[in-house]
Order: C-alpha cells, then sequence, then structure tokens
C-alpha cells in the first residue's frame, strides 16, 4: 500500500526529526526505515521510523546505531554467516562468499553512510561492483527471504557490540 501525501511527508519529518545532523545521516535513516519495513512487511509510518530510530539517539548522541568501522560491519557478518574475514575480502567466486560479501557492502552503506568509492576502497572492489552489491541485496530483501533473515540477525550482531565476535 502506498502511502498518503500526508503520511510521506509526516513520516519524512520524523526521520528529518531522528537524524539531523547531515545528508549522508539523514539518507541513512531513511534507508534504514525502508529496509526494516521492508524485511518486516509493514507500511512505513513515523510510528515505525521513531521505533527504528530510537537508537540513534540517546540524550541528544548518537548510539551504536553507527559501527566504530567497516571492520566491525565486516565481522559482524562473518560472525553470522560462519566465514573468515579474510574469505569475506577474498577475490572467491562461490555464493555464499558473494552473498556474505554483498550483505556486508549492504550493510556498511546502511549504518556508515559510506559513499561507493569509499565502500570501493574499504572492500577492495571498484565502483560498480559495490553498486550492483547494493541492488542485489536490495532486490532481495523480501520478508521471510534468506537475505533479509540474515540482515536482521547481522544487524542484531552489531546493535549487541559484536559480542559474539569478541567471544
Amino acid at each position: 500500500p502506498e502511502l498518503s501525501h500526508e503520511d510521506a511527508a509526516a513520516l519524512l519529518r520524523e526521520i528529518a526529526a531522528c537524524a539531523p545532523a547531515n545528508v549522508r545521516r539523514l539518507e541513512g535513516a531513511l534507508t534504514r526505515v525502508i529496509a526494516f519495513a521492508s524485511v518486516m512487511g509493514l507500511p512505513p509510518t513515523p510510528e515505525l521510523a521513531r521505533q527504528v530510530l530510537a537508537s540513534l539517539s540517546e540524550a541528544g548522541e548518537p548510539s551504536r546505531i553507527r559501527p566504530e568501522s567497516v571492520e566491525a560491519v565486516q565481522e559482524a557478518v562473518c560472525a553470522v554467516l560462519h566465514l573468515s574475514r579474510d574469505e569475506l575480502l577474498s577475490g572467491g567466486r562461490k555464493p555464499a562468499v558473494v552473498r556474505a560479501r554483498q550483505l556486508a557492502i549492504y550493510v556498511a552503506r546502511l549504518r556508515l553512510s559510506l559513499s561507493l568509492n569509499e565502500l570501493a576502497r574499504a572492500f577492495g572492489r571498484d565502483r560498480a561492483t559495490v553498486l550492483h552489491s547494493l541492488r542485489a541485496i536490495e532486490r532481495d530483501l523480501s520478508p521471510g527471504t534468506p537475505t533479509a533473515d540474515a540482515l536482521q540477525r547481522v544487524q542484531h550482531e552489531l546493535d549487541r557490540g559484536g559480542e559474539a565476535v569478541r567471544g
């Protein structure tokens, strides 16, 4: 179901209020809300935006919604999908490795709001590969899919601070 003009405006106002610092954070917040709504099969609403973005600020300060680094995202994906970081960053083309790499690129973009060029450098890939990875994950984010499930588990791992990664 499409949002009415008024509902869409209210949703955007809510997101802007939760992520006012800069355009990249705003874009990341919007992407996070839309991705969450898509994965959960819910319509994007101001209430959902408040719930999803509540971790953006605690007493006005950024929280763990932004992992400290691309490495934290890579480690979380590796922990969830049972790969080593060397495998993730290798040139390997096994479907499980490619999918994990695509997911890591997607999560890094979502949570860190990095540019395509920054992502390409961080993953040792070119810009076109990064763009393909983002589109491949977005295409497969229907609720109940293995991609949506993996994304949710990686997000949970990052929100917990990677406790499973550290021990």
